[in-house]
């Protein structure tokens, strides 16, 4: 893992699309994949040192990289009035793989409960009409436990929205991202105060874009569809939070 401080050196690059600190996403790479996440961290790095800014370890990247880890690239985010969330630093860490946990008994119970309690919330979560009037559907073999419903709730979005969100940052909206993009098609109150100068008629010109490349790849527009529909009655509140009396309520 040494070779994490080994950078190439950054060429001055005029592209209005070139990569920022704000394209940096959340990942993952299990111990079988390390050598995939130094080259990403490596990337992040160059990012990082051309806009000042240092990455946070929370181990050591000039030892050994530690047996039974995976290594995670987190940005770190801040939510700026009128310009969305902003990634503001990185953190990168050594994680340790469930298999590591489980070698002793205090990892293994904290995984069982981890397990278990997130079982528990599906089944909750699951439980709550829809918003969309869709029929209830609570797992209960093994296969609809474990696919993610949100995950594939989304599949349409995630399946274009990294080559839209850099198409929008070409056209000058430079602090755009996916999760800002995902809450400005789901609402037109939130878009509408993210972007005043943006008509709704163009987002939903974007959701119509969006879901013919969506099938044009073979898959289902699914929530690009129900978004397009409710839109206009989605509110997301983005209120400020009064915390001057947080100290009284301890």
């Amino acid at each position: 893992m040494n070779d994490l401080n080994t950078q190439q050196t950054v060429q001055p690059v005029e592209d209005e699309t070139k990569v920022t600190l704000q394209d940096i996403e959340k990942k993952y790479f299990p111990p079988a994949q390390l050598e995939a996440g130094t080259d990403y961290i490596n990337a992040v790095m160059e990012i990082a040192d051309a806009e000042n800014v240092e990455p946070v370890f929370n181990f050591n990247p000039e030892e050994t990289f530690p047996e039974g880890y995976g290594i995670s690239i987190v940005p770190l985010t801040k939510r700026v009035p009128e310009r969305g969330n902003l990634t503001y630093g990185v953190v990168i860490a050594a994680v340790p793989t469930v298999e590591l946990l489980s070698s002793e008994d205090a990892g293994m119970n904290w995984v069982e409960k981890v397990v278990t309690d997130s079982l528990v919330k599906q089944v909750s979560a699951s439980a709550k009409p829809k918003e969309d009037g869709a029929m209830i559907s609570i797992p209960f073999k093994i296969s609809e436990f474990i696919t993610s419903a949100r995950s594939s709730g989304l599949a349409a979005f995630n399946l274009v929205a990294t080559d839209y969100v850099k198409a929008l940052k070409t056209k000058g909206l430079k602090f755009m991202s996916k999760a800002l993009l995902r809450q400005v098609l789901a609402s037109a109150q939130f878009a509408e105060q993210q972007f005043p100068r943006i008509s709704q008629e163009n987002w939903q010109m974007v959701l119509q874009s969006m879901s013919q490349h969506v099938q044009a790849k073979g898959a289902e527009v699914g929530i690009l569809t129900h978004w397009a529909n409710t839109r206009n009655e989605t509110t997301i509140d983005v209120s400020e939070i009064d915390l001057t009396d947080l100290d009284s309520m301890i």
